[in-house]
């Protein structure tokens, strides 16, 4: 496909989601970055200005009550006071765990989109990020709101830079916090990812560094469904998202376009890389797709 027709399509695919921009800019790499939008950050305010109206809807709500007639978080408040009572805001549908094939190539070149588009309270603090998708369509995830859906928690890790509330390690009475709160969908996994190829030859490795040349320290976090947590007991399994959620030498990865994300389905052999809209993964590369031999390397996405 011809890159100047592949940049229009695009440009024109997203032009209709209200809430992303797009400005031409050039690079190595023919690109679209985006702006924030100012459309977004009124819908949040104004959503936010509702605030003193809208009492919390979930108090005696019984999780059981909750799931039964599920519908997933409408507005940034919604998915606030889901959080304060541990109920998910996002998809609970179960998802397959088997590898993902993107969708967007230009020739033998897949394709990461290079656009974003948050959404802000009147504080200007970042509380809402639109999910690119393919058909110029979006949706909003909000921050602070539990997701275990994996296109959904990919897209708040590359979004926020962090793991969704639902997810962490810490500990009450010998019980992981996250479970007590959130029941089933409790996730307990939060910790470093060495990316060390010379210890574990087997792993291929991820980008090491970002355009400006600071080293990442990559996280790991679990990821499951139906059969990682009964709400009492984990099995973990070998599902995994990787991520650059820090440098190196110390403070967080804060801008969008240096953070990578990565899915690995049996245990860190192989990855692919979210490439920022809805089914968009990059194709896979690791030890089995080697036909274990020699790691089939990453591959950077052309970035759009």
């Amino acid at each position: 496909m011809n890159k100047k027709f592949l940049l229009v399509l695009t440009s024109l695919l997203l032009s209709g989601c209200p809430s992303i921009n797009t400005n031409s800019t050039s690079s190595s790499k023919e690109n679209l970055s985006t702006s924030n939008n100012e459309s977004a950050s009124n819908t949040i305010k104004n959503d936010s200005s509702y605030n003193e109206l809208y009492e919390d809807p979930y108090i005696g709500v019984s999780s059981y009550d909750f799931y039964a007639n599920y519908k997933e978080a409408n507005s940034y408040l919604d998915a606030m006071y889901r959080t304060q009572h541990g109920f998910i805001s996002g998809s609970i549908e179960y998802t397959s765990h088997i590898p993902l094939k993107n969708t967007i190539y230009d020739g033998d070149d897949f394709i990461k989109f290079n656009n974003y588009s948050y959404g802000y309270n009147e504080n200007n603090e970042i509380i809402s990020y639109n999910i690119n998708t393919k058909d110029g369509t979006y949706k909003t995830i909000y921050k602070g709101a539990g997701y275990v859906a994996l296109e959904e928690v990919a897209a708040y890790i590359l979004a926020f830079g962090e793991v969704p509330p639902n997810n962490n390690y810490h500990k009450t009475n010998g019980r992981n916090e996250s479970i007590e709160k959130w029941g089933k969908y409790g996730r307990v996994n939060v910790g470093e990812y060495r990316n060390d190829i010379s210890k574990y030859p087997t792993e291929p490795e991820l980008p090491t560094k970002d355009s400006t040349g600071r080293l990442y320290q990559y996280i790991e976090t679990d990821f499951g469904l139906n059969e990682y947590n009964d709400g009492y007991s984990i099995t973990r399994g070998t599902y995994r998202i990787v991520f650059t959620g820090e440098y190196s030498n110390g403070g967080k990865v804060t801008d969008i376009k240096e953070r990578h994300v990565f899915y690995t389905y049996n245990h860190y052999e192989d990855f692919q890389e979210y490439l920022n809209y809805y089914g968009g993964w990059g194709d896979r590369f690791g030890y089995e797709t080697s036909d274990y031999t020699t790691p089939t390397p990453y591959i950077e996405a052309l970035i759009v």
